[in-house]
């Protein structure tokens, strides 16, 4: 499971009041949200050791392991004016991906995606009245100028209309840190390995939406419990690409989040029966069948086709899972196993 990790703790001492505090209640302070942490990507986790027929390559990350973009990171910008500074704010980057893949030598025409990670976030549109871009309407009356600086005159933009949707760069998402290790179970041989950031560009708009942003807009609202309007962004994405697995499968949490299993159930099968669906819509379907008692089924789910030690595994993490349930201190969530990030 691929996760986004928002580090932070920290510690309260009270002190015993004395009577005079003790006599007039002070009113607590509001509550501040806490400041957004940038995200951290987390290793894939994977069996004690390889199967037998595999071998495992560990990738080891030095330095600071810390990789940043900017708000124009476009690899062609138009030129600029000589002796004039290069111009980076404008916002055209709205996020970036993490890949590694492989190649195996002599087999160059069918590389291997070991890793994906999330798609992070760095831009967002809104309209132009919350993002503080409405321009005011230009002087009234006519503008009297001297002929000789008619020439220069440019001419003025049109106001803003407050309703026009302008992009909002998220400086807090710009950067992120590779996890020291990954490791990885191959078939023996001799491999390349590449590792890749990919920038998403201004392309994703309201008139001309990517599918996998609306997918991701969407498992975003569904953490914050918003699960009605995250699935909206769902049902768009489906409109561009319809059964898609991905889509579906997160479709499908946002159901077990607002406890809707039947729903949630109906929602995951579409998706596992898509010859697209990966290793995580097999889970969650065997989680929420599992949620709903019949744990014999999801138990075989979760186990099909797959190698002894990856079947035990998948089976002891849906046995945790399930334990959160019926674990009062766990709180009265749902667990979930997985918000799929587009592939």
């Amino acid at each position: 499971m691929i996760a986004i990790v928002l580090v932070g703790s920290g510690m309260v001492w009270l002190a015993s009041p004395t009577k005079a505090e003790s006599a007039t209640p002070a009113t607590p302070p509001a509550s501040e949200a806490p400041a957004p942490q940038p995200p951290v990507i987390l290793a894939p986790p994977l069996p004690a050791s390889p199967a037998a027929d595999k071998g495992r390559v560990a990738l080891m990350i030095g330095g600071n392991r810390r990789w940043c973009t900017f708000p124009d990171d476009r690899p062609i910008r138009p030129p600029q004016r000589p002796g004039m500074p290069e111009k980076r704010n404008e916002v055209f980057t709205f996020g970036y991906r993490f890949t590694v893949s492989a190649v195996k030598r002599g087999q160059a025409d069918t590389p291997l995606m070991l890793f994906e990670s999330p798609v992070f976030r760095t831009a967002t549109w809104l309209p132009a009245y919350k993002a503080g871009q409405v321009k005011k309407s230009g002087p009234k009356g006519p503008i009297v100028v001297p002929q000789d600086d008619r020439r220069s005159l440019k001419q003025p933009e049109p106001p803003m209309a407050p309703d026009t949707l302008v992009p909002r760069w998220q400086e807090e998402y710009r950067c992120v840190t590779l996890p020291e290790r990954m490791d990885f179970d191959l078939d023996p041989g001799t491999y390349d390995i590449y590792l890749a950031f990919d920038v998403l560009s201004r392309a994703h708009s309201p008139d001309n939406p990517d599918w996998r942003i609306l997918s991701v807009q969407g498992t975003a609202l569904d953490q914050l419990g918003r699960h009605d309007e995250a699935r909206r962004y769902y049902e768009s994405a489906l409109k561009i690409v319809p059964e898609e697995p991905s889509v579906l499968s997160n479709l499908g949490l946002s159901y077990v989040l607002s406890k809707d299993l039947p729903k949630a159930e109906e929602t995951l099968r579409r998706a596992y029966g898509n010859a697209g669906a990966d290793a995580r819509v097999r889970q969650n379907l065997g989680l929420v069948v599992g949620l709903q008692g019949r744990f014999a089924e999801a138990e075989t789910i979760v186990k099909a086709d797959l190698p002894a030690d990856e079947a035990a595994a998948n089976v002891a993490y849906l046995k945790q899972m399930l334990s959160r349930k019926d674990n009062p201190n766990a709180g009265g969530k749902v667990p979930v196993a997985s918000l799929n990030r587009p592939d």
